[in-house]
């Protein structure tokens, strides 16, 4: 079966100040029929610009863009077959919303029965048949953005593009419009290929997602194999919220038991995770805020004293600090007895830890995972 979109070593360069600047690096991807495939990074890391060329609004240095085995490289962004959303919903305010999601069926000469007709599917589609008559002022901003997407599936398109398109709406609507472009999703079964800088986005809506940093993909999976399996410490610092706790650590030895020591901790290590580690004298030791545990004195791997409880409702974040003045972040359902300056006795989940290489930031092992050599 043909892919629905194929990045063949894409590349895309702009010259700035005489230098030539990378802005997309040999990007090389598949996409499938029917995915919700999401690229997401930090402002720079050149996920608008690779959306851009796969619209054909940015033309591309070197490499190919292909839709269903057939090169569009250098084809002209209306003859591709793409719908297009963005963060700016750009809504003509004297129309109808009637007329703005019939507008691109009209300028491709559509007759005006047929135009009638995939306008009402495309607004029942999205719940907003009875606010076809309105103009674009009289509707709120998630109403705005239906209206946007409606637009861009009104011609059917081969792939839906998105670009940011949530980023301008308050965190109430974003939830909203999360699940209502999911819905759309299941409903139209359209291959959809979404940019935003918002990892709760990234991990909740997408089939797969695309780590991007300095014009790269870092890490192309699942949202789960992302957040339980990250191949390097940069993409496990960058998603989830608190950010995962990141230490260097000695690998050494304590009473004949292998273990990883710094930062006020002692973390002991099976002897086949040590055993990997063999030739190494430091690594990074990554461990997400929910993988700490409180535990008693005896099943502890570390002491830390409580500096500020933050509840969450269900949990709470909590920020503690070793003896040498580490900062750590927990998070669980504590108990409420415990106080701000109270030493807790922290335990490490030895199922969910990360082992990081000192130098190139590489997993040596990662969530779930046994450890590998380096």
């Amino acid at each position: 079966m043909s892919v629905a979109l194929k990045l063949d070593n894409v590349t895309k360069t702009f010259t700035q100040n005489g230098k030539t600047i990378a802005a997309v690096d040999d990007l090389s991807l598949d996409i499938q029929p029917g995915e919700f495939f999401t690229f997401v990074g930090a402002s720079g890391c050149g996920k608008t610009t690779t959306l851009r060329m796969i619209a054909g609004l940015e033309t591309v240095s070197s490499g190919k863009i292909l839709f269903d085995d057939q090169d569009v490289t250098n084809v002209t962004t209306q003859k591709r077959g793409i719908g297009m959303v963005f963060q700016d919903i750009a809504l003509f305010p004297f129309m109808s919303i009637r007329d703005n999601i019939g507008y691109p069926l009209k300028v491709a000469g559509m007759p005006k029965s047929q135009i009638a007709q995939k306008v009402e599917a495309a607004a029942d589609l999205l719940s907003i048949t009875d606010k076809l008559s309105m103009r674009p002022t009289q509707l709120s901003g998630g109403q705005q953005q239906r209206v946007a997407i409606g637009r861009a599936i009104v011609k059917e398109p081969k792939i839906l593009l998105l670009d940011e398109p949530l980023s301008a709406l308050d965190a109430r609507l974003r939830t909203e419009m999360r699940t209502e472009i999911l819905r759309l999703h299941r409903r139209i079964n359209a291959t959809i290929v979404y940019v935003t800088h918002d990892q709760v986005e990234a991990m909740t809506m997408s089939s797969r997602v695309a780590i991007m940093e300095a014009g790269r993909a870092a890490q192309v999976d699942t949202p789960r194999q992302v957040f339980r399996a990250p191949r390097y410490e940069s993409v496990a610092t960058f998603i989830g919220t608190p950010a995962m706790n990141v230490w260097d650590m000695q690998v050494t030895g304590k009473a004949g038991q292998p273990v990883l020591q710094g930062g006020g901790m002692t973390v002991a290590l099976t002897r086949e995770d040590a055993a990997a580690l063999d030739g190494f004298r430091w690594v990074r030791m990554g461990v997400r805020p929910a993988a700490l545990k409180i535990v008693p004195q005896d099943e502890a791997d570390f002491s830390a004293v409580l500096h500020l409880r933050e509840p969450l409702g269900f949990e709470d974040e909590c920020h503690l600090e070793t003896a040498d003045g580490t900062d750590i972040k927990l998070v669980g359902r504590v108990p409420d007895t415990l106080v701000e300056g109270a030493s807790l006795h922290i335990a490490v989940d030895r199922a969910d830890y990360c082992i990081f290489h000192p130098d190139t930031g590489k997993a040596l092992r990662h969530g779930l995972a046994p450890l590998t050599a380096a």
